[in-house]
């Protein structure tokens, strides 16, 4: 993966924190969690998230946080730069 483009990954953006967090993401149907090792990725790492309508997407930064379902439990979380916003419809 080259470092100079930002990996794609699927964001739901209706599961975020009140930081603007949030914590379901997936890199080609399977868990950003399960591939971080494989994929390069850490913290501070730019990633960029889309969703599934398609209609845009928007930069955002890896952290690790805590989620606010379960036991909150640690994650990995985006926190997008919504002042980078591209629309693509």
């Amino acid at each position: 993966m080259s470092s100079s483009v930002a990996l794609r990954l699927y964001c739901d953006f209706d599961e975020g924190d009140d930081d603007g967090g949030y914590w379901v993401l997936f890199y080609e149907s399977r868990p950003l969690g399960a591939q971080l090792d494989e994929l390069g990725l850490h913290e501070e790492s730019e990633v960029t998230l889309f969703q599934d309508d398609g209609d845009f997407e928007v930069p955002a930064t890896l952290r690790r946080g805590r989620t606010h379902w379960g036991e909150g439990q640690e994650s990995w979380l985006a926190f997008p730069d919504w002042n980078r916003r591209v629309e693509i419809s």
